[in-house]
Parts: C-alpha cells; sequence; structure tokens
C-alpha cells in the first residue's frame, strides 16, 4: 500500500518526537526502493567534468522543494524518477525533516553515495579478478591432470617387444657414447631433474635415441631408481655409464627385463600407472613415493630358478 508520511512535531509523553520526512511525501515501498537504485545508479555515472557547473548551480542554488528536487534529479542526472519515486528519494535526502533539501544537505549524501558506489565497483572487479584467476588455476589443474592420465596410459602401454627395443636402444647409446668427443653430456650435468618429456628430449638430443611413449616408460622405469616421477641427472649418468662399461649386474637386471612376459611385465605398467595417474588426495597431502627396483622382485626370483 501507500506511504503517507508526516512530521511530527507534537510531544509524546513529554517528549519531543524525531523529525521525520515532510508532510505530504507518498510512495510505495517498491518506488523507495526503485528511487534508491536509480540514486546509486547515478551516483555511479557520475562524472564531475560533465556535471561540475551543474554541481555548483545545486550547491549555490535555493533549498529545493519535493517538486523541484524531482525536476532537477531527472534533469540533471537523467534519473528518470516517477512522483513516488521522487517523493521517496526527496525523504531520504530530507534528513532533518524540514520539507526542503539544500545544496550542501543533497551533495553531502550524493558524494557519499558516489563513493560507495565506486568502492562497490572496485571490490566487485577484484573479486571478479580472483574468480577468474581461481577457475583458470583450476582449468590448469584440469588440463594437467588430463594431461598426466593420457601420459600414464601412454608411458604403461609397452608390450615386450617395446621392452627389448628400448633396452637395445639404450645399450647402443651407451657403446656408442665417445668421452673424447666431450660435451654431449653437459646437458645431463646439474639442472633441474628431468620428467617423461624432458627425459625424452635429452635422449634424442644428446644421443639421437629416439624412443616411443611405450619405449619410453620402461627407459623412465629404469632410471628413476626412487619412484619420483622425476629422474635425477646424477641418477641418470649413473645408470648410463654402468651400461657403457657393460657393468655385470646392470647388465644382468637388464636382460632380465627383457626376458619378462607380458604378465610379469603388468606390476611394472602397474608401477608407471600409480606414478603418474593424478589422485584425489587432498591439498597439501604428498603421496608416499615408492621406489621403482630395477626389475621386480619376483621377476627375479623366477629368473634365479
Amino acid at each position: 500500500g501507500s506511504v503517507a508520511a508526516s512530521r511530527r512535531g507534537t510531544a509524546l509523553h513529554g517528549e519531543e518526537a524525531p523529525p521525520g520526512p515532510a508532510a505530504g511525501l507518498r510512495y510505495t515501498e517498491g518506488e523507495r526502493v526503485a528511487a534508491e537504485r536509480k540514486m546509486r545508479d547515478a551516483a555511479h555515472r557520475f562524472n564531475r567534468r560533465e556535471h561540475g557547473d551543474d554541481v555548483h548551480a545545486i550547491q549555490d542554488g535555493p533549498a529545493m522543494t519535493p517538486r523541484v528536487f524531482r525536476k532537477v534529479m531527472n534533469k540533471t542526472f537523467h534519473m528518470g524518477l516517477s512522483r513516488g519515486e521522487g517523493d521517496a528519494l526527496f525523504g531520504i535526502f530530507d534528513a532533518d525533516g524540514g520539507g526542503d533539501v539544500d545544496g550542501a544537505e543533497f551533495l553531502s549524501k550524493f558524494f557519499r553515495y558516489n563513493k560507495e558506489e565506486h568502492e562497490r565497483e572496485i571490490r566487485e572487479e577484484k573479486e571478479a579478478a580472483s574468480r577468474r584467476a581461481s577457475e583458470a588455476h583450476l582449468a590448469r589443474e584440469r588440463a594437467d591432470r588430463d594431461h598426466r592420465r593420457q601420459l600414464a596410459a601412454e608411458l604403461s602401454s609397452f608390450t615386450r617387444r617395446d621392452v627389448a627395443s628400448a633396452a637395445q636402444k639404450i645399450r647402443a647409446a651407451a657403446a656408442g657414447y665417445d668421452r673424447t668427443k666431450g660435451g654431449s653430456l653437459e646437458s645431463f650435468k646439474g639442472g633441474v631433474d628431468m620428467g617423461p618429456e624432458d627425459f625424452r628430449e635429452e635422449l634424442k638430443g644428446t644421443f639421437d635415441l629416439k624412443a616411443t611413449w611405450p619405449e619410453l616408460g620402461l627407459l623412465f622405469y629404469m632410471f628413476d631408481d626412487d619412484g619420483g616421477g622425476t629422474i635425477e641427472r646424477a641418477e641418470f649418468l649413473g645408470l648410463f655409464f654402468k651400461l657403457r662399461r657393460d657393468d655385470p649386474d646392470t647388465v644382468e637386471a637388464l636382460e632380465i627385463l627383457v626376458a619378462l612376459t607380458e604378465e610379469e611385465l603388468e606390476p611394472i605398467r602397474q608401477a608407471i600407472r600409480d606414478c603418474f595417474t593424478p589422485t584425489d588426495a587432498p591439498a597439501g597431502e604428498e603421496e608416499e613415493e615408492e621406489a621403482f627396483p630395477l626389475v621386480p622382485a619376483a621377476a627375479a626370483a623366477a629368473a634365479e630358478g
């Protein structure tokens, strides 16, 4: 329904009633909400360069009655206030209930609205930027998890034929390495640990060893002795030079790998899948790394038998 606002200057129980809106203001609650929204929109749009002269005119001009107030709001700030909305907004700005709004009274509240709206805009922009950054981070995490799943599937897809070809390629690279040429292993000295992609590129660039993803899975299993999903460069060089000088234990371990059946290779495939497939462990909780044995214990025992 309609709200008929009236001033009460009489005493109640010997006390003077607090000032209220001027008499004759009529508006609904919906009109009050709409009027304040329009005022906030106008405050947000306010530009001192565009409205500077108008502001001075309001500040230096006479106090405004409800009718004049609505006219000024619509003409100067393009609010499009209806009669009820104008009354509602007038009641907000007529803080002392005196029946008129002077320039200082109006501008004080208007600029507070202006400040609040710009602070809100800045806050919302920061919140939106934070949401976008969070969404981008989650998207990168999802893409990384999808990539790791695909990588785990490709690295663990080796067959006996892949094992044999991988072993042949790494032994040929070790046998063919010539120390006298120098420099070819510089990239393996120091530097960060290698993931599968880095390891593949190093093998190709240094030894012209072009490994398929299944072959790389077996080679990664060989050289990642702690099962951490990366290969330390010193870790690689140590085993590489053992192969180069035909270290009996290392050569025997490699030959056992080549001799494994498809069934015996499955624990190695599973170890690769476990290493590279992302889990849903809570953030901050690291999974315990399980070392890759160069040869699975069961297979080694069978070979000895």
